[in-house]
């Protein structure tokens, strides 16, 4: 069985909503996405930290976006 691998982690906020999310993207062009903090963009939730925490493993950087 082929792991899926990690492409990008990013956080992301809503300009004109304040709303912020956490998303995963993954090499089979599937996204995981769930809620983050505004106030530091850090996911909220066990499964998403550790995603994000996987990524940073795999040497990726997690990326903010503001929309």
């Amino acid at each position: 069985m082929k792991r899926n691998t990690i492409t990008r982690a990013y956080t992301r906020r809503y300009s004109d909503t304040g709303q912020c999310k956490a998303y995963i993207d993954w090499s089979d062009g599937t996204r995981t996405e769930g809620e983050a903090r505004s106030y530091n963009k850090v996911p909220i939730g066990a499964h998403m930290q550790a995603l994000f925490d996987r990524a940073l493993r795999d040497g990726l950087t997690i990326e903010r976006e503001t929309w």
